[in-house]
């Protein structure tokens, strides 16, 4: 008697693990697929890049041209858009 009641709590606890483990494997797909989805975007960026690689050597001594000729001006420009994106960084963790 002893013997049986010790195996059928084995068999409700193994029940139970392995109940367990489905759900944990369930949470584990919705994470994979939650991760998936939000990388999405480094798919489409490294598509985009592909396509105007090309361009891209075509175009770095235009920006040459560019940054040297106006250079003070896109450095100004370079350095607000740097404060504020650290103001902004701030205010978030501020807010959030």
């Amino acid at each position: 008697m002893f013997g049986q009641a010790r195996l059928n709590e084995l068999r409700a606890r193994k029940e139970l693990l392995v109940m367990q483990a489905d759900a944990q494997r369930q949470l584990i797909a919705l994470d994979a697929a939650s991760v998936a989805h939000a990388l999405r975007w480094a798919d489409i960026a490294a598509s985009w890049w592909q396509r105007i690689k090309p361009f891209a050597w075509v175009a770095a001594p235009v920006a040459g041209y560019c940054v040297v000729r106006h250079g003070r001006s896109v450095w100004k420009w370079g350095t607000r858009l740097l404060k504020a994106g650290q103001w902004l960084a701030r205010l978030r963790r501020m807010v959030g």
